[in-house]
């Protein structure tokens, strides 16, 4: 009997793996998902009972995990800095964004560096 690597499991088939996916990664993914399904406010019936669960009304503010908390919670959790981290709105007519609170533009970008003339008295204005 010959063992094959992980590795090589979890390559493409056509790269002559077995195209098994790697766990770790798709189970971040779904993590990812569910997290982004709270983040953005889904009405779900999963989304309800958790919000309920743990008392977390805006998962963007609050939320934390406590020990007796499930890994699930826990995990999702962890990931929401990551979610944060990718989450810019589309500002549209601008009805619906809170223009200090909201990560509409790319945070790496400062405002000197966008072309932009604005008065040296609100330029670090909050």
């Amino acid at each position: 009997m010959q063992l094959a690597s992980w590795n090589i499991l979890t390559k493409p088939k056509g790269l002559g793996g077995l195209g098994l996916r790697r766990l770790e990664t798709v189970n971040q993914a779904c993590l990812a998902k569910l997290g982004w399904k709270l983040y953005i406010g889904a009405d779900e019936l999963w989304c309800d009972v958790i919000r309920g669960k743990y008392g977390c009304r805006n998962f963007k503010e609050e939320g934390v995990s406590h020990a007796s908390a499930s890994s699930l919670w826990k995990n999702i959790v962890k990931l929401r800095p990551q979610l944060k981290q990718y989450c810019f709105w589309v500002i549209g007519n601008g009805t619906g964004v809170e223009a200090w609170h909201d990560a509409w533009i790319d945070v790496g970008l400062r405002v000197a560096d966008m072309d932009i003339n604005i008065p040296e008295n609100l330029l670090h204005a909050r």
